[in-house]
């Protein structure tokens, strides 16, 4: 099943995965708004590690997200903040699937937090 734009309905933000700053920390990119589908359901798959984990949330979305990064449902851009492990509920993404639909038109992008 592909979802249509009309299906992404909620709001989240996201930070791309953290960069090294080359003296022992980490540096999040900026965060950006996008409208997502978000479900809070709870779900195994294999990690990238190829441990098998159990998800909170899976997040439809229309970008391309990595692992690594965070989503937070809600907006969190008009006052950023730089580091989402701060964010109450802020989850980071642990696996991405993309899936085309049988035509190849149409790409379904899954973030499993």
């Amino acid at each position: 099943m592909t979802l249509n734009a009309s299906a992404y309905i909620d709001t989240a933000t996201y930070w791309p995965a953290p960069t090294e700053t080359g003296y022992g920390g980490v540096e999040y990119g900026a965060p950006q708004l996008i409208q997502t589908k978000w479900e809070d359901s709870t779900e195994e798959f294999v990690s990238a590690t190829g441990a098998i984990d159990t998800s909170r949330s899976i997040v439809y979305v229309m970008l391309d997200v990595e692992e690594g990064g965070y989503l937070v449902l809600g907006d969190y851009v008009t006052t950023p903040i730089a580091d989402p492990t701060t964010v109450r509920r802020a989850y980071p993404i642990k696996r991405v699937d993309k899936v085309r639909d049988l035509r190849g038109l149409d790409e379904e992008i899954r973030a499993y937090l």
